[in-house]
């Protein structure tokens, strides 16, 4: 469930030696060789048990010398939480929230074991938080499903510019909340048997994966079946931004159970690719915006809906839609949804948790 996280704890004289003995710098010298600029960052130089981590640094000095005037010195750790509690590095298997706060837990304790310094969870703060689930495609490809979510957004106004498009991948945010689907696949081929290739040709020649995990920092790669589950799945993320964490009050361990409802909400708008039933019946006011939206999107629908009608209205007829199987924010129109010679092949996506 919990994904890649960014966590800040204040610094003292102790952590700032300690992240100096780790620090890799990076400087911007000008011509006469005044120093104009310098970032310190940890990642390479980290003991192998936290692959991935990445560890910066915010000097209040700095900060109030630029007019911030409540500066505070921190130290910021960014990692997958999911990739360091799996036994193969990876992110392919599902997660509870419950048990990920007790791995956040423990990677607090082997932090603070680690580096020789007592690390309290209820000093960090989160500044992002990405939570996320792994779902299988019973039926269909992949690359329809995700051509059909690409047309439900941007059907929607705005959502030319708020929808992001990679190959194999889409991503829809705001600057409070984002989101992102993926083919697993796709992904790791691309990112991790990349970058594990070299393993995987020893593992191929016989090595055993004993010896695979002393060379991987004791973790395993993925095997054969492991693999071929991953052609079929889909990954979807909500990413918590630190507007949407402050706003809410969600800024300590303690309080990210909060984040499940709105992850779920997200989560069955986004997921959702519907034409509407055919056995549905709609009285004239349903009828009027149902026609509104497969013309309009849902946002300049409602916009031309409230130029005769209230408020109150659109909501009502909007519940009474819903109570029908009918939800307007993940409704596509069957004619946008595939090329026009694959309608009468037109199927009901099914995802299930992988």
């Amino acid at each position: 469930m919990i994904d890649t996280v960014r966590l800040a704890y204040p610094a003292d004289s102790k952590i700032l030696a300690l992240f100096d003995s780790f620090a890799e710098r990076l400087q911007k010298i000008s011509a006469d060789g005044e120093v104009i600029w310098e970032r310190s960052f940890c990642h390479e130089a980290l003991p192998s048990s936290f692959s991935g981590l990445r560890v910066t640094l915010q000097l209040g000095s700095d900060l109030k010398k630029e007019g911030f005037t409540h500066a505070r010195s921190l130290v910021f750790f960014e990692f997958s939480l999911q990739k360091w509690q799996s036994d193969t590095g990876y992110n392919h298997e599902n997660t509870s929230l419950e048990n990920d706060l007790l791995a956040l837990d423990g990677w607090v304790g082997f932090l603070s074991y680690t580096l020789g310094y007592d690390f309290w969870p209820e000093n960090f703060e989160v500044y992002r938080i990405d939570l996320s689930q792994n779902y299988i495609l019973e039926n269909g490809s992949v690359p329809d499903f995700l051509r059909s979510l690409e047309l439900k957004f941007s059907r929607h106004e705005n959502g030319e510019k708020k929808l992001m498009r990679f190959d194999g991948a889409l991503q829809y945010g705001s600057r409070w909340i984002g989101k992102k689907l993926y083919h697993k696949f796709g992904e790791f081929q691309k990112n991790y048997f990349k970058n594990k290739s070299a393993l995987y040709g020893l593992y191929n020649s016989g090595v055993t994966m004993d010896e695979i995990k002393k060379q991987n920092g004791g973790k395993r790669i993925l095997d054969n079946s492991e693999i071929t589950s991953l052609i079929r799945m889909l990954r979807f993320e909500v990413e918590f931004r630190r507007m949407y964490l402050q706003r809410n009050k969600i800024v300590k361990f303690k309080a990210l159970p909060q984040l499940l409802e709105r992850f779920e909400k997200e989560k069955e708008t986004f997921l959702s690719v519907k034409a509407v039933p055919s056995e549905v019946s709609f009285t004239d006011g349903e009828h009027r915006v149902y026609e509104l939206v497969k013309a309009h999107g849902l946002v300049k629908a409602q916009q031309i809906y409230l130029e005769t009608k209230s408020r109150a209205s659109w909501f009502r007829i909007k519940s009474a839609l819903l109570s029908k199987g009918v939800r307007l924010e993940s409704f596509v129109n069957d004619k946008w949804r595939l090329d026009e010679k694959e309608q009468g092949q037109l199927k009901e996506f099914r995802l299930r948790v992988a």
